[in-house]
């Protein structure tokens, strides 16, 4: 396959203190300390956000086994360190706890050792001082969060999924508050074993960094041809330490890449994160483009941004405008362009009067953006208890904007179908009835305007009140455009009278 960008890690960087071992993972940094003390201290932003990290060995009866010793180091490569510390007692226990620390990304714990009495044993990670206001555990996705604001942009993150794939449900987590903030501790049941046998483990502790795959939630269109053949290729990679949308092209065939532009454009884009772009193409080979991201007067919730491509790539401009948006998270766009040149964009996120989760909202593009409309407004919580509907992906049909979405209350999730429809209503007038006699008359109507698209249904309804209700109906089915049709109804009440109106569909 041909390359179509690099997307450059940052550098691991790291400094050797009297008491720890301080590491810049980027996106937050952990102070391994030497020695006895056995803990180590999670930094984000300047701020600590846990005081006192580590890990235990239990016996049945609860007790610490394994007493820390030491911690070494080696590095990888530039981008990559792995620091090991090491555990041991007087009665053979020996054990290891190996994190392997990578720049802007999660760091890899691994746990093995020997144990030096027969009995049931936990592992343990407890983390005391938690500063971050909120801590969540969800069940469902193995994962506990410690967050201020928004548990999609935690502070710090355990994740323990890989554990639970390899072992099943051995895990239990208490979470309860200390002098110093919140504590959390994971509990691994981890199984009986005799003296002198061996164990390994393999939970995950994660960063908050934004994904360093730049296609990552693939709901979404990445790459395009415009009729000539050309290539354009959308993806976030960083910029000053900000990801950016850029795009490629390549005239090629994919065999290389060319003219990368970043498109992130609009004013103070650069100081924050622009990421998971979507892209599209019209008939006149001008390119759409669709991400989230925050921006000058947007600076606390992401937004929906969109950018065009007809000579030169426009301003981007804000799409995600219905009430109370601007002070809501706007995720995970998708775009789609019609037979005519229409772009329709799905999106899930909160606003004014649908702040209990995420819904699925839609934006239309004909002549200027129309105000987004709320698709689905009624659901279930998922992960993180606060949204459902998750990463919409659409599709244009002839007459109607296809999606789907995830939703449901636990593992495993829901994939929902749903549409909306391009076409207006049509439009039928009626013409008085004919051939009207005590039992019996013919009415008339015609399908002056077909809203876009031959019609499929057409027919009466008719009952004994002005205005309704109609209680009494006729329909057929067939491809009806406009023009007058009729229908001759029976059984009528001598002496009554009746109303009636025409209708079709599609």
């Amino acid at each position: 396959p041909g390359k179509v960008a690099t997307l450059v890690r940052p550098p691991l960087t790291y400094a050797e203190e009297a008491d720890h071992l301080f590491v810049d993972l980027s996106v937050f940094q952990v102070k391994f300390h030497k020695g006895t003390a056995g803990y180590d201290e999670i930094w984000k932003d300047g701020r600590q956000v846990v005081a006192d990290a580590r890990w235990l060995l239990q016996d049945s009866a609860g007790k610490q086994v394994g007493i820390p010793q030491r911690i070494e180091w080696e590095i990888i490569d530039a981008y990559t360190l792995k620091v090991i510390r090491h555990y041991t007692d007087f009665l053979g226990t020996d054990f290891t706890v190996s994190c392997e620390c990578r720049s802007d990304d999660r760091i890899k714990v691994t746990i093995e050792g020997v144990v030096g009495k027969s009995d049931t044993y936990n592992l343990v990670w407890s983390g005391s001082g938690i500063a971050s206001p909120s801590v969540t555990h969800d069940k469902d996705l193995k994962r506990l969060s410690c967050f201020e604001q928004d548990i999609e942009r935690p502070d710090v993150a355990f994740d323990y999924e890989d554990v639970y794939k390899q072992f099943g449900d051995i895990t239990t987590v208490e979470i309860s508050g200390n002098a110093g903030g919140r504590k959390a501790d994971f509990s691994f049941s981890i199984g009986s074993f005799s003296a002198g046998e061996r164990f390994k483990i393999d939970p995950v502790l994660v960063s908050t960094s934004e994904s360093s795959t730049a296609t990552a939630h693939s709901n979404s269109r990445r790459l395009v041809r415009l009729s000539d053949g050309t290539l354009y290729a959308v993806y976030h990679k960083q910029l000053a330490g900000k990801y950016q949308i850029y795009v490629k092209k390549s005239t090629d065939n994919g065999a290389s890449w060319i003219d990368e532009t970043r498109i992130s454009t609009y004013s103070g884009m650069a100081d924050y994160h622009q990421q998971y772009p979507s892209i599209a193409v019209d008939s006149s080979n001008y390119l759409h483009v669709v991400w989230h991201g925050m921006a000058t007067g947007y600076t606390t919730r992401a937004q929906i941004w969109y950018a065009k491509y007809t000579t030169s790539w426009a301003i981007p401009v804000r799409i995600s405008t219905y009430s109370g948006m601007d002070t809501n998270y706007q995720y995970y766009p998708s775009i789609a362009v019609d037979s005519s040149n229409y772009l329709h964009v799905v999106w899930h996120g909160m606003a004014t009067g649908y702040t209990d989760q995420n819904k699925v909202w839609y934006a239309k593009y004909v002549a200027s953006w129309a105000a987004p409309e709320c698709l689905q407004a009624t659901g279930k919580n998922i992960y993180p208890n606060a949204r459902w509907s998750l990463y919409p992906a659409c599709n244009i049909p002839t007459d109607r904007v296809d999606y789907v979405f995830t939703e449901g209350t636990a593992s495993p999730y829901n994939i929902y179908f749903d549409y909306v429809t391009l076409l207006v209503a049509p439009t039928v007038t009626i013409q008085d009835a004919t051939n009207v006699q005590p039992t019996e008359a013919t009415l008339h109507a015609t399908i002056t305007d077909t809203g876009g698209k031959n019609c499929a249904i057409r027919g009466f309804e008719w009952g004994t009140a002005q205005g309704g209700p109609y209680p009494y109906s006729w329909t057929e089915s067939g491809d009806f455009g406009t023009g007058a049709f009729e229908h001759t109804i029976t059984d009528l009440i001598p002496g009554t009278t009746y109303y009636f109106r025409g209708k079709a569909s599609h």
